[in-house]
């Protein structure tokens, strides 16, 4: 039987390995872009019903919009243990696609369920940097009482 400790220790292992891989790929999809020409890229999601998708892709160079790039991304993934990877190749659509989706799932992973959420991520290539603009959606109640 394994202790709370280990098990922990276990978990905070493969979170680590987990974050130094998007942060490679990140840098690889990056790579990509700049090589590409693309300053920034835009990507619009929506979800709820217990489904989701990312419904547009934009890429931009400056204020004018590129036709999606034609090159490939080595990303990489896990392999047999936390400390190994293999790569895998993504075109840079789904290699945007797949950031976009991991990084959503990281910091608000109801976005698809229930009511859902929508919004879009920006990505910024000279800076490197991802911004994230989440709406969630959800029911709202009021309650009247009256006595009459």
């Amino acid at each position: 039987m394994t202790d709370n400790t280990t098990w922990m220790a276990e978990i905070a292992k493969v979170r680590a390995a987990e974050d130094a891989l998007r942060s490679i790929n990140r840098d690889a999809l990056f790579d990509a872009l700049f090589a590409e020409g693309v300053t920034a890229v835009v990507v619009n999601f929506d979800g709820g019903s217990d489904e989701g998708q990312i419904e547009h892709i934009a890429f931009y160079r400056d204020e004018d919009e590129l036709p999606e790039p034609c090159a490939n991304v080595e990303f990489r993934k896990p392999a047999v243990s936390p400390e190994e990877t293999a790569p895998f190749q993504l075109t840079v659509p789904e290699a945007v696609e797949h950031v976009a989706y991991d990084l959503l799932e990281c910091v608000h992973d109801g976005w698809r369920d229930s009511d859902g959420g929508y919004g879009d991520f920006r990505f910024e290539v000279g800076p490197r940097t991802v911004a994230l603009s989440v709406n969630a959606r959800f029911v709202a109640s009021v309650n009247h009482q009256y006595s009459f």
